[in-house]
């Protein structure tokens, strides 16, 4: 398991009965009208918050936070909600909770094309970078980091007790290549994840991930 590196309408109608009626609702609604707002402005940001992942406008949703087994199911009702989503942010990654989740996630988010981004203030750590790497284009701007490590089963055991041809080292060059990384690149990327153990953590630039995926560099 990837460990998780972490740096948390009402409308007012006038009556029939006489003009000063109509004054009087008039006035309501007026009065009202603030309030009618901060509703329906409550209603879209509860409406736009799907786990992990909010929406910030019809083609860009952030990732804040840990993915667990629940967030491919909250992915795809976000996108059936919102289905111009072209953009994901991600700003405090700290990883995940369920790495079969977390690649089942990542597949989701190839499989829509979308691009991933990595703000200058973004921190993308574990298994959120599995996530980072599912982007058909990937962004990254200036000061973004980002921090692997290797995995960890339930016991405890690491991928240097097991062999090369472990069930779960496959899975991931599977994943790798599937995103994109040629087989030099998955298993380049793959045994730099591993070259820290998992109660530690390798810090990487954006120069350092352009070794292994094809990423864009903003200023």
């Amino acid at each position: 398991m990837r460990k998780i590196l972490a740096l948390a309408a009402l409308v007012v109608t006038a009556t029939p009965f006489a003009s000063s009626a109509s004054n009087i609702a008039a006035r309501a609604g007026a009065e009202l009208l603030p309030q009618r707002i901060h509703v329906a402005k409550a209603s879209f940001a509860m409406r736009r918050r799907f786990g992990p992942f909010r929406v910030i406008d019809e083609q860009t949703a952030e990732l804040d936070g840990v993915t667990d087994r629940q967030s491919p199911a909250q992915f795809v009702w976000m996108t059936s909600e919102f289905p111009h989503l072209r953009v994901l942010r991600m700003a405090d990654c700290p990883g995940t909770i369920d790495d079969v989740a977390n690649l089942r996630l990542g597949r989701l988010i190839h499989a829509r094309g979308m691009t991933t981004v990595v703000p200058s203030s973004g921190s993308v750590r574990s298994g959120a970078v599995e996530i980072f790497i599912a982007g058909v284009g990937r962004r990254v701007e200036s000061g973004a980091q980002f921090a692997v490590h290797a995995w960890s089963d339930r016991k405890g055991f690491e991928v240097a007790d097991f062999g090369a041809n472990d069930p779960i080292s496959q899975t991931y060059l599977a994943y790798y290549k599937e995103m994109g990384l040629s087989e030099m690149q998955a298993h380049g990327f793959y045994a730099l994840t591993n070259s820290v153990q998992n109660d530690r953590a390798l810090w990487l630039t954006a120069d350092d991930m352009a070794r292994y995926v094809r990423l864009k560099r903003e200023p």
